[in-house]
């Protein structure tokens, strides 16, 4: 597949005819928007606010399909036209922003700031939803704590990320200076530091996952220099043992199983064989410390940036593992759900049927995002040695066609909207830019087979095969009894070897371009020639057992 930054698109409305309740009034009253207030105010918000009449007027109908049937409130209208002022200057303009410029003001002309009602559990789109004096006098201590939540360190996924100033402590290292102060926020006192053999032990099974061999054990405790601990660490986490260990964990997070097996008819209708070679890379990969970002970029796109390193073609066993056989679609569903979760940290899959409910994701970005996978297939490549790809191969993903992608209506494989092409992107909300560069693969990578080793290989099984039969046919020809039905026989299987290996040297030998006319020419003719020498040893073989019959 293509290798794609991320970049940044601003998705207009999927289809304009579609009446859902969620879409029609995704301005206001939206699940997403919901989630947003919540998370914004987390504990803060009392139950009863954390609902559509906190921005909404009541609708007189069950259902209703839009703004007019389920008009704001003056809390909830003015937050829509602040919506519209900074979309218009360019601005960010997400429900957190928005608040948190409105907190102050008292669009409900009560007497009371807008965030101070919040705080305080009343709506403040309602005049008639007052704070009691009683409750403005908690205001002032309400609000100071909830300015010091803001501050806190929250789970801000499409947020800059900030680092946090180290606070003061006598820790060994930052960790144990943040521990130390939630520990004394809760009155706790620290654990002494474990003994050297507790240490021993928990740095074994951390690193490696097993408990040290006796001989381990007296090695360290013999050693009395202050920093065997710290050697210990640096030796463990070149141990082989370790990119074990920690494999497990990343295949967890990146969804390695072996294959399925075969299903009826010796299909491979799920994964393919050979993907441990994916395994072995993942073990590989954290004993050499490759870096994680390049990990995920050999995974994704090995068979462009890397397409004659065997070594890091296996990491694309990432696409391998989503193969279905009967299902193009759940194939690019898996891949499109298994690469956000893995690498992103987001859910994207609800998003193929409707825009996120809770995540700035988009419907077109779902189809954007799968557009980037859209034309890989897999195959399996041989390997110098075996030459059976069943029973040994590189499994490893390739581009295949220019397949275009559609937006599915409800995510419905029967329902495309064929009148316009999805190109391919990644959600606005994670920023960035995309660049789509053409790569040149080698022939190597675009013909597998014509690689030199492989060639070499069929050339000698081709020629071994040729003198076996010449063998055959010259010990029938020098014995004293030839019978004449195992004389033609071996004549024909002399033939058809002598046969197979002129087709083969013709194959090797011409030009794979569609120009070459006479090579293809002096090629069917050769098959043809093959052809009739099967039918004619098939022929022999049939009348030679109707008469001993």
């Amino acid at each position: 597949m293509q290798s794609h930054a991320l970049f940044i698109q601003r998705c207009q409305p999927l289809f304009a005819w579609v009446l859902i309740w969620l879409s029609a009034i995704s301005v206001g009253a939206s699940p997403a928007n919901r989630a947003a207030l919540e998370k914004h105010y987390d504990r803060f918000l009392v139950r009863e606010l954390a609902g559509c009449s906190t921005c909404h007027l009541p609708s007189a109908k069950k259902n209703p399909e839009n703004l007019e049937e389920f008009p704001h409130n003056p809390f909830g209208n003015r937050l829509r036209l602040l919506g519209e002022e900074l979309q218009t200057a360019g601005k960010k303009k997400d429900l957190p922003v928005r608040l948190a410029l409105i907190a102050k003001e008292d669009t409900d002309g009560d007497g009371t700031a807008n965030e101070l009602e919040l705080l305080l559990g009343h709506n403040p789109g309602d005049p008639l939803d007052v704070p009691s004096g009683k409750e403005l006098a908690t205001g002032k201590a309400r609000a100071k704590e909830f300015e010091s939540f803001l501050t806190s360190y929250r789970w801000q996924p499409f947020e800059p990320v900030k680092r946090p100033s180290i606070p003061p402590s006598a820790g060994h290292n930052p960790i144990d200076s943040f521990l130390e102060v939630e520990r004394q926020a809760h009155g706790l006192k620290s654990r002494p530091e474990a003994s050297r053999e507790v240490l021993l032990r928990r740095v074994y099974l951390d690193l490696t996952g097993l408990n040290p061999t006796p001989e381990e054990q007296d090695a360290y405790f013999q050693d009395n220099d202050p920093q065997a601990y710290e050697r210990l660490v640096d030796r463990l986490l070149v141990d082989s043992r370790h990119g074990e260990r920690w494999a497990r964990h990343w295949m967890d997070v990146w969804r390695y199983s072996d294959w399925a097996g075969w299903a009826d008819g010796n299909q491979i209708r799920d994964s393919k064989p050979h993907i441990w070679r994916w395994r072995d890379w993942i073990v590989d990969s954290v004993n050499r410390d490759k870096p994680y970002d390049r990990m995920i970029v050999e995974m994704l796109a090995a068979d462009e940036l890397a397409p004659e390193d065997t070594d890091a073609l296996r990491a694309t066993g990432f696409l391998v593992r989503n193969y279905k056989m009967l299902s193009r679609e759940q194939w690019l569903e898996d891949t499109v759900k298994h690469t956000s979760q893995a690498f992103m940290g987001l859910t994207m899959g609800c998003a193929k049927c409707h825009d996120h409910m809770f995540d700035p994701i988009t419907q077109r970005e779902y189809f954007e995002m799968r557009a980037i996978f859209e034309p890989h297939q897999v195959r399996t490549d041989r390997i110098p040695g075996q030459l059976d790809k069943a029973k040994d191969g590189l499994v490893r993903a390739f581009d295949s066609t220019n397949t275009p992608t559609f937006l599915l209506v409800r995510g419905d494989e029967r329902h495309p909207l064929t009148n316009e092409i999805i190109h391919p992107g990644v959600p606005s909300a994670l920023g960035g830019a995309l660049v789509i560069q053409e790569i040149k693969l080698p022939d190597s990578a675009v013909n597998p087979d014509r690689r030199d080793f492989v060639l070499a290989e069929a050339r000698a099984v081709s020629k071994n095969a040729l003198t076996q039969a010449q063998s055959v046919l010259q010990k029938i020809l020098n014995g004293t009894n030839t019978v004449s039905t195992e004389l033609i026989e071996a004549e024909l299987e002399f033939k058809l070897a002598e046969q197979k290996d002129h087709v083969l040297s013709a194959l090797i030998d011409m030009e794979p371009t569609p120009a070459n006319l006479a090579g293809a020419t002096n090629l069917g003719f050769l098959q043809r020639q093959l052809s009739l020498t099967e039918a004619q040893l098939k022929q022999h073989r049939s009348k030679t057992a109707l008469n001993e019959a």
